[in-house]
């Protein structure tokens, strides 16, 4: 099994406190449930605004800390799932029916960053 980290990107982040529609939390809810008996879904979870984050960077030979919100930022990371697949096409086929889920409830302006995750000896998950 070949473990994956997706990030789910929007370019509207959502307001402190506002939740995604009902019926995609039902659909999602389903998924998810299907994916953990498969032992597929790993983690998964949705992100707080970047108002209350921030942001730790080297700058020079100085580290730097600037607060959120980020502004600048022309999609916002939104949630993530670390899930399990055979192959990069299974892999490919759980991105798009996760994508569908939002498109079915007309969320059409999102996009699904998936990368396979590599670990330090002794650090994978499972």
């Amino acid at each position: 099994m070949i473990t994956y980290m997706s990030m789910v990107k929007t370019k509207k982040e959502m307001a402190p406190g506002e939740m995604p529609l009902p019926a995609l939390m039902e659909s999602m809810g389903k998924l998810i449930v299907e994916m953990n008996a498969k032992g597929k879904m790993l983690s998964t979870g949705g992100l707080a605004p970047t108002a209350q984050g921030f942001k730790a960077r080297i700058d020079g030979t100085r580290i730097a800390i600037t607060d959120g919100p980020f502004t600048e930022a022309k999609e916002v990371i939104g949630g993530y799932a670390i899930m399990r697949a055979e192959t990069r096409e299974e892999m490919m086929e759980d991105a798009r029916r996760f994508l569908q889920l939002h498109i079915d409830v007309g969320m059409t302006d999102l996009e699904l960053e998936v990368r396979p995750m590599s670990f330090p000896p002794g650090g994978q998950c499972g």
